[in-house]
């Protein structure tokens, strides 16, 4: 039931269209692919497209907030997907580039629900927050484990349905300690004065 109502928090929640039209990482450990120079109104976009699949839209800004716009979100280059490898365990996804409809990614890397909550005052069945992983966490840092940060698997988001969350931020905090997880890779992604606008 939990790994059901995990898959329903990416598949709906994730989605959801006010106050902001997609979740935003209050905090995320910068990668290869997203450096810090472009954690600056970060957001993503998810649709579902079947019942495994749902497709991804990525946006940030570089170097500023506002800045020149960054990610998957307009469209123009390739489309990236997230899909359920196995129908037992919906909250360890795999995205990677689509390959259309013959069904298939291109570089998949892990993308894992570890935890997700919601708010008292929250309508029942809907989540407020989500923790995701790049996959299991290997790698030991100075407070516990990490998600590998280098290539296309690893990494770590904290999102929430508010840019700006200060309680629900300190609460994925909170969680991902409980778990043994080292959070001293992640830093804070600016989110305060953006207009999330498509270039």
């Amino acid at each position: 039931m939990v790994h059901r109502c995990l898959l329903l928090l990416v598949a709906a929640c994730l989605a959801y269209a006010a106050p902001v039209p997609s979740p935003a990482p209050p905090q995320q450990v910068p990668l290869v692919y997203q450096p810090t120079s472009q954690l600056f109104c970060v957001r993503a976009i998810y649709e579902s497209l079947d019942a495994r699949t749902l497709k991804v839209r990525n946006y940030a800004n570089d170097g500023a907030v506002n800045g020149r716009a960054v990610g998957t979100s307009n469209g123009s280059g390739p489309m990236l997907t997230a899909r359920i490898v196995n129908p037992k365990q919906p909250a360890k996804l795999q995205v990677g580039f689509s390959l259309g409809r013959r069904g298939g990614q291109v570089a998949p890397g892990p993308y894992w629900v570890i935890a997700a909550g919601a708010n008292p005052l929250s309508r029942p069945g809907t989540y407020d927050w989500a923790i995701v992983s790049g996959g299991k966490p290997t790698t030991k840092g100075p407070n516990g484990c990490q998600a590998p940060t280098n290539g296309l698997d690893g990494g770590l988001w904290l999102f929430s349905r508010l840019p700006q969350d200060a309680a629900n931020t300190q609460l994925m905090l909170q969680t991902l300690q409980s778990m043994g997880l080292d959070t001293s890779a992640l830093v804070p992604v600016q989110q305060a004065g953006c207009l999330y606008q498509e270039s």
